[in-house]
């Protein structure tokens, strides 16, 4: 069996299982939880030092429904070489220092039908903006399997007609990782967070754009996607690097979203 280890346990997060825990419990008990299931969550992917705290914003709104989701479909912005479509590795489970998860193989033969999915287990093997992810997914849910995508150029169509594929069932959770702009003043990230906070809100795919979210193809494919299914997006947290490191003019926004069935 081919196993995906973990290459930043140790650098953007603790190797140790129990300080793992223990930090993500940390970050999660000072985080506020809403009502209700999220059908989708937006989180950043930079070290837990840095946007820990706001990755938990979204990841405890899973508090009140650990064992809803049995399949998380994780989306994340390949930062290699630019690649377009979308790809899916090709090990079968995803190891972290808290354990193995399980590959939804057959979820992985139905997107493959679509000319943009392709196998690229290079492109996963030393890929950040999947890894870090894990350890909240499994502190969060009970039992679940993972479908890992990469995501380079791609239409928000393209994208929609995945999700479409992999997302209909209530027992899924979709989590897309991206953090927000790089490298501006503290007053330029603020405004470009809210920017950003505003387009997510009003489902505003044409302003999402890669120098407003490293992530910006799987959101605009999720705001298509929470389009047709009428999800509503609910802002629940904004901050910077600075927060971590102190005031520079170098700095990273981060954010955390969560998508509800209107009532």
């Amino acid at each position: 069996m081919n196993h995906r280890q973990a290459i930043l346990s140790g650098d953007l997060y603790p190797s140790d299982p129990s300080e793992l825990r223990a930090l993500v419990g940390k970050c999660l008990s000072m985080a506020v939880s809403d009502s209700g299931y999220p059908k989708a969550i937006i989180a950043p992917h930079a070290g837990y030092s840095y946007s820990g705290p706001i990755a938990a914003a979204a990841y405890a709104q899973l508090s009140g429904c650990r064992s809803v989701y049995d399949r998380v479909v994780l989306i994340g912005h390949g930062h290699g070489s630019p690649t377009y479509g979308v790809a899916i590795p090709s090990d079968e489970f995803f190891v972290t220092p808290l354990g193995q998860i399980e590959i939804d193989s057959l979820a992985i033969e139905l997107i493959l039908k679509f000319p943009w999915v392709h196998i690229a287990g290079d492109q996963h093997s030393c890929e950040h903006s999947l890894e870090v992810h894990l350890p909240f997914l499994q502190e969060t849910l009970e039992d679940f399997i993972l479908v890992p995508l990469i995501v380079g150029h791609v239409c928000p169509s393209e994208m929609e007609e995945v999700l479409e594929t992999l997302c209909l069932d209530e027992k899924t959770l979709l989590v897309v990782s991206s953090d927000l702009s790089h490298y501006h003043t503290h007053e330029e990230t603020c405004e470009l967070n809210q920017k950003t906070a505003l387009a997510i809100e009003e489902l505003n795919i044409r302003e999402i754009y890669p120098e407003r979210a490293c992530g910006a193809y799987p959101i605009r494919g999720l705001l298509r996607f929470a389009q047709k299914h009428r999800l509503k997006p609910k802002t629940l947290g904004l901050a910077s690097s600075n927060e971590a490191i102190g005031f520079r003019d170098d700095i990273v926004g981060y954010g955390a979203w969560g998508f509800y069935n209107a009532r």
